[in-house]
């Protein structure tokens, strides 16, 4: 009876151990799950270092299996400088009870190098530090995507020479430094018929062609910027006297000028160039530019084809800026200018989302003319915010009319220039619209470039704050093609980017646009704001950007900028737009 009753006693000890053993085994089942469900690599370590786990994903990254990694440490799978640094991260992890996050550049055994973000914490059982647990993911192609986009807020995407605003800081430091420089504003002649004749195609090949003659006129003395459309700056650091500025000037009037052929057309090509040297003709750097912009306006209409030193008596105004403001201001009073709109789709259902407010010029002599065309004037004369809050009156009195005419409105977007934006009336003077009109606040969007935002962030954030508690949506425009700094995004009250068209442009043919275009999908949703693709002009670019993560199109895939009576005639219907 005794050896039954210990047999049976066993036997209930075994079925224990049995119990406790399946026990444990699916609690270790239950980590590895969970492990293998991290899609970056993925462990845990005792406080020696070896490793207690690895997930699928860290087995794949080292092909090694899960029972040849068990028990090794970082000595034995990475190289020596880096497995120190790992072992000194996962002390500071223990001794701190607090996590850890790097980015780094790592070098793999086989030499291949890669961006790794790494995440530490520490494990923690009844109080004691029993180990540590950490993840890592390759971050390259994000890497890579920020650093296209801190070479495009200093480059020009075309010609590859600096950018302005590149120009307007290289300007700053060579003052604050002391230095003597030139600054040469350089104005292609007639680059306009080469567009108009034979195509965009063939005048960005010639504007790329100017911007390598210009590199190879000044060598290592110097930097060329594009400064916008057909305008480059050259800056040479050296201090000049007259007769070098003439020299400089007749030098770079023979480099430039150059015939371009494109297929059975032939063109020759010159410049207009105007001179400023520093401090004599200016102590700050949007001085310099602007008395180099007025020497060359008065090169050009003194008959083009040749380079003019600044002097005082340019500085009143010159005879086109003259011109352009006069018929700006009768444009205004004559109530020339107009808006079309062009409407923002959703490309899942079709419905319009909202609208954009575009401005243009009904010229009696002219006709239509596109604010690229008169937008720098009016910021010149200082009439743009005059304009801007025309823009805005003429937006916030249509939505009343569409209100009346029982049409559902869409917020509808208006475009604002620094200047407009930091004018100290506009809060005021927004704010006393729509109290005017009755329009709910939130269906007038403020679209800000890239380079508002870079400017006096303290004033900045204090200013779109009070937009925003008026209840205005702000989005930014263009993004990706000013500063691009992704970290400065958080700081705003910002609802909504859209993707500047440059990326969206045949997007599907480019890997390098898609990582960048992801990249900024991600850090908007990430940061809960709306994604636009500008420019979307077919099917392909389509396709591909909502296969980025981005429902919502503007282009001309969908619709060109309407006229009232057009875009009226979509809302009234309710129309949607086939995908």
């Amino acid at each position: 009876m005794e050896l039954e009753k210990q047999l049976a006693d066993s036997e209930k000890e075994n079925a224990s151990l049995r119990e406790l053993n399946q026990a444990l085994n699916d609690r270790t089942n239950r980590y590895q799950t969970l492990l293998n469900s991290i899609p970056d690599l993925a462990w845990i370590k005792d406080t020696e270092g070896r490793f207690l786990a690895v997930n699928a994903e860290f087995q794949r990254a080292f092909g090694v299996n899960y029972e040849a990694l068990i028990g090794k440490t970082d000595f034995d799978l990475s190289r020596y400088e880096d497995a120190v640094q790992y072992r000194e991260d996962d002390e500071e992890v223990m001794k701190s009870l607090s996590p850890i996050r790097h980015e780094f550049l790592a070098t793999s055994v086989d030499g291949t190098r890669s961006w790794i973000e790494l995440i530490k914490v520490p494990v923690v059982k009844e109080g004691n530090v029993v180990g540590t647990a950490g993840t890592a993911r390759d971050i390259s192609e994000r890497k890579q995507a920020e650093e296209k986009l801190a070479f495009l807020a200093h480059y020009d995407m075309l010609t590859l020479v600096k950018n302005r605003y590149s120009l307007e800081n290289d300007l700053d430091e060579l003052i604050a430094s002391g230095s003597r420089f030139i600054v040469a504003f350089v104005d292609l002649d007639n680059f306009k018929i080469v567009n108009d004749s034979i195509g965009h195609a063939a005048g960005d090949s010639a504007l790329k062609a100017a911007a390598n003659k210009l590199k190879q006129a000044i060598g290592d003395r110097g930097e060329v910027y594009r400064h916008s459309g057909d305008e480059f700056v050259v800056v040479v650091k050296e201090d000049f006297d007259q007769e070098k500025t003439q020299v400089l000037g007749r030098h770079l009037l023979d480099q430039v000028g150059m015939t371009f052929q494109v297929d059975n057309y032939e063109f020759n090509f010159s410049a207009s160039i105007g001179l400023a040297v520093y401090p004599a003709h200016g102590d700050t750097s949007t001085e310099l530019l602007r008395n180099a912009d007025i020497a060359m306006y008065q090169a050009k209409i003194s008959g083009k084809r040749r380079a003019q030193v600044f002097s005082s008596r340019f500085e009143g105004m010159t005879l086109k800026h003259w011109t352009m403001e006069k018929r700006l201001r009768r444009a205004i009073d004559n109530q020339e200018l107009f808006l079309r709109y062009q409407p923002m789709i959703d490309s899942d259902t079709g419905e319009i989302k909202a609208m954009e407010a575009l401005i243009r010029w009904q010229d009696p002599e002219k006709g239509e003319i596109g604010p690229a065309d008169f937008i720098p004037f009016a910021e010149q004369s200082g009439l743009i915010s005059e304009i801007g809050l025309y823009v805005i009156k003429v937006v916030l009195n249509q939505l009343v009319d569409w209100k009346e005419k029982g049409i559902d409105c869409k917020p509808i977007s208006v475009n604002v220039s620094g200047i407009q934006f930091y004018h100290h009336n506009l809060l005021c003077e927004v704010e006393s619209l729509f109290k005017e009109t009755g329009v709910p606040a939130n269906l007038l969007e403020l679209e800000l470039t890239e380079s508002i935002l870079m400017k006096d962030e303290d004033r900045l954030i204090s200013t779109l704050q009070k937009f925003r508690e008026l209840g205005l949506s702000l989005s930014v425009d263009d993004f990706g093609t000013g500063y691009s700094n992704l970290a400065y995004l958080s700081h705003y009250p910002i609802s909504k980017l859209k993707v500047d068209r440059s990326f969206v442009t045949q997007i599907h043919m480019h890997k390098d646009k898609q990582i960048i275009t992801r990249t900024i999908i991600e850090l908007a949703k990430n940061l809960g704001m709306d994604v636009i693709a500008e420019g979307v002009e077919n099917t392909s670019e389509l396709a591909q950007v909502r296969e980025l993560g981005c429902s919502n199109i503007q282009g001309f895939l969908y619709a060109k900028p309407l006229l009232l009576e057009e875009i009226e005639e979509l809302l009234l219907t309710n129309y949607k737009f086939l995908p």
